[in-house]
């Protein structure tokens, strides 16, 4: 064998390796029982995760037809989705609060957690379209986990 098929075979054997995917974040939440008219504008704010809600790093405010869309769904659901030139998104590394003026209500986000995924024999550049899966999170206090069924967008509820 020469030395030309030798580094072909390393060659391949190099490119198969186990990348682990980035931490579970999204531009889709849903929300369940608010209007159009009660959720057409929402001012979300990112916070230090485990900071109590105390160290804000960021906000930003969504509002309908301007940086956000609405998706009915047959439940009643409504998904929101964030328009590709809006800057934020909704990650495992912070908690969030989802505020609707229109209503006076506060949501609260936090303890997001992900289950570490990876992909094999993939290219760097692959890597990136690998995400984690939404683990568990609190809704208001109330532990939300993904035992038995995929949570794959948090679900605010009026």
């Amino acid at each position: 064998m020469g030395v030309l098929p030798v580094v072909f075979m390393m060659g391949l054997a190099s490119c198969c390796k186990t990348y682990q995917c980035g931490p579970y974040s999204t531009g889709s939440f849903r929300i369940s029982n608010f209007t159009t008219q009660e959720s057409d504008t929402i001012i979300v704010r990112a916070f230090k995760k485990g900071s109590g809600f105390s160290q804000k790093l960021d906000s930003v405010l969504l509002a309908k037809d301007k940086n956000i869309d609405y998706r009915s769904m047959d439940d009643g659901i409504t998904e929101v989705s964030l328009r590709n030139d809006t800057k934020f998104e909704l990650s495992s590394r912070y908690d969030f609060e989802f505020y609707f003026p229109a209503t006076n209500t506060l949501r609260r986000l936090s303890e997001i957690t992900d289950i570490q995924g990876e992909i094999e024999c993939k290219s760097p550049v692959q890597k990136k379209e690998c995400m984690n899966e939404l683990g568990s999170l609190r809704l208001d206090g109330v532990l939300i986990t993904n035992a038995g069924y995929s949570i794959t967008f948090p679900c605010l509820v009026k």
